[in-house]
């Protein structure tokens, strides 16, 4: 059971050579921030009051306990 597989037309890939092009430029342009739209941003950054997770003890603790074991 073999199948043959047909190679693209060169208008066709021509086609899908600008839609692929068309939609990764349209992906990368981003919009432009400007200083007020920073301002928000740090605003809403320094509204967050804890920034530690709650697991942060645990965590040094075992940093702790793995640095002691390489240190032997």
């Amino acid at each position: 059971m073999s199948t043959k597989r047909q190679l693209p037309t060169a208008k066709q890939n021509l086609i899908s050579f600008a839609t692929k092009r068309t939609r990764r430029a349209q992906h990368l342009m981003k919009p432009k921030r400007t200083a007020e739209d920073y301002r928000v941003m740090g605003q809403e950054f320094s509204a967050i009051k804890s920034r530690n997770p709650k697991d942060a003890e645990a965590t040094k603790e075992n940093v702790r306990g793995i640095w002691r074991k390489w240190l032997k």
